[in-house]
């Protein structure tokens, strides 16, 4: 990777590469946070979008690793840590949004869709694939944890299909658009709707 490489515009609307980096290192960092709080307190309740928007911008202007690199390691470093305390306090009530609740479990669920879908997006800015190994093991992540979006009716690859339900694919012309009950947004602001994970 060069410094030129990190300037490269993302899938994720004004944000080059270096910002999503900085991003992933943010969320991994709230998922702590939020953990903290659910467990000293209770369930926290969910940003709307305008909220959340916000709070993206102050999370990320806040970081104070300045190196591409270092925030690429700080992401998976508290991604594995927040993992072993994730499996302690599996069946915690973790998110509310309404009468809504998600569990520690589910909130893993969404993370796991939004890291790999943001890992797609960081290949894309390279000009490289990239797709999970374990398709089966997130397709069960994104039916527990994203309930609300929708894949589309007619699929024969899964990871295509999850592209498609964040906004990263153009849905096939067959398919069912999504209920307008369901709030959506760019990208995968679709899931943070919803839950309080950051994308813009």
């Amino acid at each position: 990777m060069t410094p030129a490489d990190w300037m490269h515009s993302t899938p994720c609307d004004a944000w080059n590469l270096f910002d999503l980096v900085g991003h992933l290192a943010c969320t991994a960092i709230d998922a702590h946070r939020t953990m903290a709080k659910a467990v000293r307190f209770h369930p926290v309740p969910v940003l709307e979008e305008d909220d959340l928007a916000r709070q993206n911008a102050v999370d990320l202007s806040g970081l104070r690793i300045t190196s591409s690199f270092g925030r690429v390691r700080l992401f998976e470093m508290l991604s594995r840590s927040y993992l072993s305390r994730a499996l302690i306090e599996w069946n915690r009530s973790l998110y509310s949004y309404g009468e809504a609740i998600w569990s520690v479990g589910s909130g893993i669920g969404v993370y796991a869709v939004e890291w790999h879908v943001h890992a797609w997006d960081v290949a894309s800015a390279l000009g490289r694939p990239y797709r999970p190994c374990e398709l089966d093991v997130l397709g069960v992540a994104f039916a527990e944890g994203m309930p609300y979006l929708h894949l589309p009716p007619e699929r024969h690859d899964l990871w295509e299909a999850i592209l498609v339900a964040t906004g990263r694919r153009s849905p096939p012309r067959t398919a069912v658009p999504t209920s307008p009950q369901v709030p959506t947004a760019r990208g995968s602001d679709q899931a943070a709707v919803l839950l309080p994970h950051r994308d813009r």
